[in-house]
């Protein structure tokens, strides 16, 4: 069961950051559009103890930021960490996945959480190549 709620930003373990390649036209558009319309898709976080990682909506979190919000709309995954990074790396999102980004997520995988190449490449439904070509 996931659960949808607002949370102020400084509260968001943003751990994840420096895994994401920030695209200024993109970030402009998402600014503009939340300007407007608001937060429209809720960030995807996971609980660790009592802190909220951020999984998906770093751009949003970002652009939300930048218009002066102090909250943002959060989706609780019930998954753990690793199966809810696995989860996003395989989802088709709203944009591809640059290479150096699946490279830093899938080094997190295997150093953070000590998966195998191999693991790593099954859950994601590609050979292990794959992944040692990534990393």
């Amino acid at each position: 069961m996931e659960s949808i709620r607002a949370v102020d930003i400084h509260l968001l373990d943003l751990r994840y950051a420096h895994t994401r390649v920030l695209n200024p036209s993109a970030f402009r558009r998402l600014r503009d559009s939340i300007e407007i319309h608001g937060q429209i898709v809720p960030a995807m976080v996971v609980k660790e103890g009592e802190r909220l990682v951020l999984i998906d909506g770093y751009l949003r979190v970002r652009a939300l930021s930048a218009c002066g919000r102090d909250q943002a709309l959060i989706n609780v995954s019930q998954e753990n960490e690793p199966n809810a990074l696995f989860s996003l790396l395989v989802k088709s999102g709203e944009r591809p996945w640059e290479p150096i980004e699946q490279a830093v997520l899938l080094q997190e995988m295997h150093r953070r959480f000590g998966y195998s190449l191999g693991h790593i490449a099954v859950r994601l439904g590609r050979d292990k190549s794959f992944v040692k070509r990534r990393l």
